[in-house]
C-alpha cells in the first residue's frame, strides 16, 4: 500500500466511473489542490482533493472518495479513509497549520466522521480536525508507513 500524489487523466476518471466511482476526478475544485491517492496492487483503492489555505492557517478536504469494494461492511481494505485523513491532516501539521482540516461531509456520514475519526461539527455539514485529532490520526493510520 502506498500514497502517492496524482495528477488524474480524462481515460482514468472515465474509468473510474465505469467502476462505481461516483466524483469526476480529472477535474480540480482548487487552483492550486492536490489529489493524493491511496494504491494498494496497483488500483486505486482511495482518492482525497485538498487545498493548503494560507491565509486562514487549515487544509481544506474538497473531496474524499473510496473505491467502491472499499465502502460498506463487507469492504475489501479497511481504514482508506483513515489513511487519507491521516494524510491531509499530517500536511497541516507540517504547513504550522496546526493541524486544521475543514470539510464537508454528507449528512449521513457526518456522527460517523465524528464517532471515528473525531472530527467536530462547525456548522451544518461543515466539520473539521483539531490539533487533537489530527495528531490521533496520524498517530493511528500513518505510523511513519506512508510517504508521498
Amino acid at each position: 500500500m502506498k500514497l502517492i500524489s496524482v495528477n488524474i487523466l480524462i481515460s482514468t476518471a472515465k474509468q473510474l466511473k465505469k467502476d462505481g466511482w461516483k466524483f469526476d476526478w480529472d477535474k480540480s475544485f482548487g487552483a492550486v489542490s492536490q489529489k493524493i491517492a491511496y494504491f494498494d496492487n496497483d488500483t486505486i483503492q482511495g482518492l482525497t482533493e485538498f487545498e493548503e489555505v494560507p491565509s486562514s492557517r487549515y487544509n481544506i478536504i474538497y473531496r474524499l472518495e473510496l473505491a467502491p469494494a472499499n465502502i460498506g461492511k463487507n469492504k475489501k481494505i479497511d481504514n482508506v479513509a483513515g489513511v487519507l485523513f491521516a494524510y491531509v491532516a499530517k500536511d497541516s501539521l507540517d504547513a504550522g497549520f496546526d493541524g486544521f482540516v475543514v470539510f464537508d461531509s454528507k449528512t449521513i456520514l457526518k456522527e460517523h466522521y465524528v464517532r471515528k475519526y473525531g472530527a467536530k461539527i462547525l456548522y451544518g455539514d461543515r466539520l473539521y480536525f483539531d490539533t487533537k485529532a489530527s495528531k490521533t490520526l496520524v498517530a493511528k493510520y500513518l505510523k511513519g508507513k506512508y510517504h508521498v
